[in-house]
């Protein structure tokens, strides 16, 4: 057996984030990683889609258990309905941060892993550090400075209008977006590729249930206080 999906993306459903990752992420994601020129790096359907790569009468449960597991790197849009009122999406991030810590992949000397955020923030001139209701938590804060996130402006770029794709705006989101990939998850890839072979102890129920156990004690309890409802 071999990775199935170059990339996993993760994000809460049932909230505005998906139609964001379906129309604005996803397509700039699969146009970046396509510009690569060792075109043996990539696997055949690039990135798990939810909605499009869950076979017909198979549960989404087991579903997704595959896809983490057959996949080479995460791609996680964080909030705090991410964490604290999602089971799912922080069973899928443990999972990832176990494999990261099993195969040493992250290090002093290799600060890049297997997951990459995004993150909305609040920019405000009159304020130097940036806002997000992840951040009013001492151990997230920490937990996703320590992956280095993608952070995006959320008045800007949390749009999935028409005219936001005609617009300035949009390409300029392209533009971080496909330099993130070029930068940092390509460069991954390429590594993963030619040195963490896949293994069949992923794809098991406990390899995703085990992590999660701990995850959730530490990072997704008590109940959060009424997060920011504009960028939450």
């Amino acid at each position: 057996m071999d990775y199935k999906y170059d990339i996993f993306i993760s994000y809460k459903w049932g909230d505005e984030r998906k139609k964001w990752v379906d129309e604005i992420l996803r397509p700039i994601l699969i146009s970046g990683i396509n510009e690569v020129i060792d075109k043996k790096i990539l696997t055949p359907e690039v990135i798990f889609k939810d909605t499009d790569n869950v076979p017909k009468g198979a549960t989404l449960d087991v579903s997704l258990q595959k896809a983490v597991a057959f996949s080479k790197c995460m791609v996680c849009v964080v909030s705090l309905p991410y964490f604290k009122a999602s089971a799912w999406c922080p069973t899928e991030f443990s999972a990832m941060l176990h494999r990261e810590i099993a195969t040493g992949i992250r290090s002093t000397g290799n600060y890049m892993g297997l997951i990459f955020p995004i993150i909305f923030v609040e920019e405000k001139e009159a304020t130097p550090e940036k806002k997000s209701p992840v951040y009013e938590y001492a151990e997230l804060r920490k937990l996703i400075f320590g992956i280095s996130p993608l952070e995006l402006d959320y008045e800007k770029y949390n749009r999935v209008s028409k005219s936001f794709k005609d617009s300035d705006e949009y390409d300029e989101l392209r533009n971080i977006i496909r330099r993130w990939v070029r930068d940092s998850i390509r460069p991954q890839l390429e590594r993963i590729n030619n040195n963490y072979p896949w293994k069949s102890e992923w794809d098991t129920p406990q390899y995703l249930l085990d992590p999660y156990q701990n995850f959730k004690d530490q990072y997704c309890s008590p109940p959060p206080p009424p997060p920011n409802p504009s960028i939450a």
